[in-house]
């Protein structure tokens, strides 16, 4: 399973939206795909991944609305430092690529919005960004884990890097979250 959430942007809260209309958040979800490199090692694993996601903006009164698809291949290395470790070290790189629509969505600037500092700009599908994090989990459960991760985010190759909306091309940031394991294939 693949998914993302981006909350809602307050345009009178961000400069370079000023005077443009509120985005709602955006919910995405779909299939995941992760391919587990075969290796005799049981403390570290390679994964390869797809992430395939359909998203839409939730406007209050839980409106939806189709807004674009994002596919997002990613490699990581995960490793453990013992067999009886609770905890388990992992990193992470994507590339993300969306189509012209989710692209618009948050890069997107229309006529009637722009301005002597933003300029009209139509955005086209291509990559999103080229992400990559260092993280650790802590196994709660067999099936229940908590981790955080610091990350890291590159814009310099972005479809959309010229938009006026791009205030900086590279950005950090922390995460932490629960994740629920509901099945599991060794192939």
């Amino acid at each position: 399973m693949s998914g993302g959430f981006n909350f809602p942007i307050k345009s009178e809260e961000n400069e370079a939206r000023n005077g443009m209309p509120d985005t709602d958040a955006l919910l995405g979800f779909g299939p995941g795909l992760i391919f587990r490199y075969p290796t005799e090692d049981k403390l570290t694993r390679l994964t390869f991944g797809l992430g395939l996601r359909v998203n839409y903006s939730v406007a209050p009164g839980l409106h939806f609305k189709e807004q674009g698809f994002v596919a997002e291949p990613n490699v990581k290395l995960w490793h453990r430092p013992s067999s009886d470790s609770r905890f388990t070290l992992f990193s992470r790189f994507s590339v993300a690529f969306a189509d012209a629509k989710y692209n618009d969505f948050f890069y997107g600037i229309e006529e009637e919005f722009k301005t002597e500092q933003r300029k009209a700009f139509d955005a086209k599908s291509g990559v999103v960004d080229i992400g990559g994090s260092l993280g650790f989990s802590m196994e709660l459960t067999k099936h229940l884990f908590l981790f955080t991760s610091g990350f890291y985010s590159n814009l310099t190759l972005a479809a959309n890097r010229k938009s006026d909306l791009v205030e900086t091309q590279h950005n950090t940031g922390f995460i932490f979250g629960l994740s629920w394991m509901f099945f599991e294939k060794y192939l």
